[in-house]
């Protein structure tokens, strides 16, 4: 099946439109740095972001960035700001009008960093915005934003976070990564403070005539419309200095030098790039763990509040692309001498017994590395056994280097047997089995291992039909050959044609996508028996009008449905029940978040040939706030024009995996079960979703199967909340072939 729509998400100041896939070494970095202090209709006036743009600027040029490939868009820079040379002023126009430049100059491969310092407001969104389900769109103010109309709450000249979302999709329909950094803050109300001294100044949203009104507790959450991925997108990174719910305080940094010598700062900016250059060659996570690091010793250091920041998009890419030499950086909490927690587990390649070392995020002289051991293994976080003595002033916050090396995930595939009067073929088709199951698929993070045919403990069984080898689920029957049922694409297939070599590629290829569907409904099923989160998942079909009665336009040539709401004649689906879908019916499904912690949630969609592709919005995966309701809605497509013929057809299934952010640490940064599988056709990129301990393979089922008893763990008379609280829900789905009946 093929999905339409699109993705739409507030972050921060903005809602962007964001989609991922890998790209290959970066090509180029760009930046387009926009720092607005004084505002033309008067007021608001910031001390930081003439500040901030000289950091970012040299920041850049450290690494190794050319001038001319850095927009300035500021006013009042510093009389000491040297090579830092403003392209022209922050109004609405110019700041537009670099981003479509951004946009043509993008390749893939690039990396674009776009950076706002500044202040954001809310205003009323335009009647009927799908986008905006709280009635209300998050602004950028440029230096030319008037004052809000009484009567409407317009800001004139602020930018929109569409128009901001537009851009980035722009930017990364060309291939290019974008970094977005904001460094202001976006709350019903606005935040940074002006002033040598810093300090905390609100800026109202505008008053409107119609603007909604909320009960207590904040606007609604966005709704979230979601697609597959498309081949050639580029990547996103989103940091953020606070909460969408949290003040931004811009104040004298650093904390530690004498008053003469500070200079007024956004903590975000001020943190990050004293953590680039600390340590230049780290990916995306280990620098977020570096800015909270910052963060809570600002908070130690300052009298002033100081928020606590947000990080989601694509964390595991190498900042700026630069190789790292040691393995994935992972988040670490250490909670006292003996024992510390890992924000990584089974989905991550984590197990029991494995042997980690524990650095400080930036680098601190005479600072040794804590040897650890993985004591106690969960599904996305792990307890860590910490080896010898501490010393006093080591920190809390702290990386652990996982190996990159992938562990291998074992796969059973039984021998080929023929169908009727396809026996001739048997004989290659044994020869291709051989080779694969003796060394296919190692290098990219599977062991596939042979058992004899009809063996009913094959995760995979094989059979011959004509110049093919079909592969079909160990979990579903043979019934009639696929050439004579309706679902002619229903298995996966490898040709036998070019001889054994390429008949065993084949075969791996096509065992390595259906491995990888296999592997995300072995993880959800075994998360669904261990789900302690309360979310409550209610699916609605909303029917397109009428069955095709002839081959359908493509999925994009669907009539557009509304994504921010249910739509009258949505129905509801009874959980017991596989519902139909024909070709551009569409699924909702309405999620609330009714447990006490804020929980990340990733999604993914198998089609009936077993290929899984993740279901994209913020981020990697999108968070549910505690309380609040989202909307995922899909398209479904069973027409593919591109392929000119039907697409997939038969039981395919919506996958939803979650995890509770129970700690400050979690609650920043942003987890994703999204590696778990990469864009289909591109298998083996993928990190271990299961490890290999102590020299045996390890099955995932057997690793889930102990994660169940995880529970809060005692050391040395010290009571540790570490029980995990994750979430499944697999909602399956009848897809009917173009112009077919029930």
């Amino acid at each position: 099946m093929g999905i339409g729509g699109k993705v739409s998400v507030f972050a921060a100041i903005a809602v962007m439109a964001i989609l991922f896939n890998n790209l290959t070494a970066v090509a180029a970095v760009r930046g387009v740095l926009i720092g607005v202090a004084d505002y033309v209709a008067g007021g608001a006036r910031l001390e930081g972001p003439p500040n901030d743009i000289v950091l970012m600027y040299r920041m850049l040029l450290d690494r190794g960035v050319i001038p001319e490939d850095i927009t300035v868009l500021a006013d009042r820079l510093p009389p000491d700001a040297g090579s830092v040379v403003a392209s022209a002023s922050p109004t609405n126009g110019n700041i537009v009008a670099a981003l479509s430049r951004a946009a043509n100059q993008a390749r893939p491969g690039d990396t674009l960093v776009l950076y706002f310092s500044g202040h954001g407001s809310q205003q009323p969104a335009r009647p009927g915005d799908p986008n905006e389900p709280d009635g209300l769109d998050e602004i950028f103010l440029p230096v030319d934003a008037g004052a809000a109309d009484p009567a409407t709450g317009i800001v004139p000249d602020a930018l929109t976070d569409d128009e901001i979302g537009q851009a980035i999709d722009g930017i990364r329909a060309k291939g290019a990564l974008v970094w977005a950094i904001f460094d202001s803050c976006n709350s019903g109300t606005l935040t940074r403070q002006g002033g040598t001294g810093g300090g905390l100044r609100m800026i109202p949203a505008p008053p409107s005539g119609g603007r909604p009104q909320h009960a207590p507790g904040g606007p609604t959450d966005p709704i979230v419309e979601t697609e597959l991925e498309r081949p050639g997108q580029g990547g996103y990174v989103g940091f953020f200095a606070a909460r969408s719910d949290q003040p931004t305080w811009e104040q004298p940094l650093p904390p530690e030098a004498d008053e003469s010598s500070r200079r007024v700062h956004g903590p975000l900016t001020f943190v990050l790039t004293r953590a680039l250059a600390r340590r230049p060659a780290q990916s995306y996570r280990e620098l977020s763990v570096a800015v909270f690091d910052g963060y809570d010793r600002l908070r130690v250091q300052g009298r002033r509040p100081v928020p606590v920041p947000y990080f989601d998009g694509d964390l595991d890419r190498p900042v700026f692309g630069t190789e790292i030499a040691r393995g994935r950086g992972v988040p670490v909490e250490r909670l006292d001498e003996a024992m510390a927690l890992l924000h990584a587990g089974i989905i991550d390649g984590v197990a029991n017994g494995m042997a980690v070392r524990l650095r400080p995020v930036v680098p601190e002289s005479g600072m040794a590395q804590l040897p650890a051991t993985v004591e106690k293994v969960g599904t996305t976080r792990s307890v860590l056994a910490i080896s010898g003595p501490v010393p006093p002033s080591f920190p809390f916050t702290l990386v652990a280097d996982l190996p990159e090396v992938p562990a291998r995930r074992r796969f059973n595939l039984s021998a080929p047997v023929a169908a009727a009067g396809d026996e001739a073929y048997l004989v290659a088709a044994q020869a291709a089995f051989e080779r694969a199951t003796r060394d296919g698929g190692e290098d990219r993070g599977f062991l596939f291992v042979g058992l004899p045919a009809g063996d009913s403990s094959a995760d995979i069984a094989l059979r011959v039909e004509g110049r093919n080898i079909v592969l079909l689920p160990s979990s579903m029957t043979w019934g009639p050959p696929p050439s004579q049922g309706p679902d002619r694409r229903r298995f996966k297939t490898a040709t036998l044609d070019g001889g054994t070599e390429a008949a065993a590629a084949a075969l791996v290829r096509s065992a390595i996508e259906l491995a990888q569907g296999l592997n995300v409904l072995d993880v959800a099923a075994r998360m669904v028996e261990q789900s302690s989160v309360r979310i409550n998942v209610r699916a609605f079909r909303l029917p397109a009008g009428q069955a095709p009665s002839v081959v359908p336009p493509d999925a994009y040539q669907c009539a557009q449905t509304p994504g921010d709401r249910l739509p009258l004649g949505a129905q509801p689906l009874d959980d017991l029940d596989i519902p139909t879908f024909r070709h551009c019916d569409a699924l909702y499904l309405q999620l609330r978040n009714e447990d006490r912690w804020p929980v990340d949630l990733s999604a993914f969609y198998i089609d009936s040939l077993g290929c899984a592709a993740p279901l994209l919005s913020t981020g990697r995966g999108f968070r549910l706030e505690p309380g609040k309701t989202r909307i995922l809605k899909v398209t479904v497509n069973t027409w593919s024009a591109s392929r000119g013929g039907p697409s997939t057809t038969g039981i395919e299934r919506l996958v939803l995996l979650g995890s509770a952010r129970q700690s400050p640490l979690e609650d920043a940064v942003a987890y994703s079960f999204v590696g778990l599988v990469p864009r289909c056709n591109e298998a083996g990129n993928l990190p271990p979703a299961n490890a290999e301990s102590r020299g045996s393979v390890t099955g995932f089922r057997r690793m889930m199967l102990e994660a169940a008893g995880y529970a809060p763990v005692t050391r040395s008379g010290l009571a540790v909340p570490l029980e995990e609280k994750i979430f499944a829900h697999i909602a399956r789905l009848r897809l009917l072939p173009p112009g077919g009946g029930e």
